[in-house]
C-alpha cells in the first residue's frame, strides 16, 4: 500500500509543477488581453495545482497507519480533501460568473480585480 501512496504523490508533484506553468502563461496573457475566457482558464488551471496540493497533503495524512487515536487509519482524510476542493471550486466559479455577468451587463472588469487586489 505503501508503493501505492508513493506513486500517487509523485504523479500529484509533476502534475502541481505543470499545472502552475500553464497558470501562470494563462493568466499573464489573459491580462494581457483583457479576455475573461483565458484569464478563467488560467484560474481554473491554478486552482488545479492547489487542487494537488490538497492532495497531496491528504495523501500523506491518509498513508499513516492505524494507531490508538485512529484505530481505522486515516483514510477519511481523502474524503474530508474532496470536500475541501468542492468548497474551493465553488467559490472559483462563483467569482468568475460575478465578473461574466458584470462584463456583460456593465461592460465594466470591475469584480475580479477587486477581488484580486483583496488577495
Amino acid at each position: 500500500m505503501e508503493d501505492y501512496y508513493r506513486d500517487i504523490r509523485k504523479i500529484l508533484r509533476v502534475i502541481l509543477v505543470l499545472n502552475l506553468i500553464v497558470a501562470a502563461v494563462k493568466i499573464f496573457y489573459g491580462f494581457q488581453t483583457n479576455i475573461l475566457s483565458i484569464i478563467t482558464d488560467g484560474y481554473d488551471s491554478l486552482f488545479d495545482g492547489v487542487a494537488n496540493v490538497v492532495g497531496i497533503v491528504a495523501i500523506i495524512i491518509a498513508s499513516r497507519p492505524a494507531n490508538d487515536k485512529q484505530q481505522y487509519g486515516y483514510s477519511k482524510v481523502e474524503t474530508f480533501s474532496a470536500i475541501v476542493i468542492s468548497v474551493m471550486l465553488f467559490v472559483t466559479g462563483y467569482s468568475v460568473l460575478s465578473e461574466a455577468i458584470a462584463r456583460f451587463y456593465l461592460k465594466k472588469a470591475r469584480i475580479l480585480r477587486l477581488l484580486l487586489s483583496r488577495g
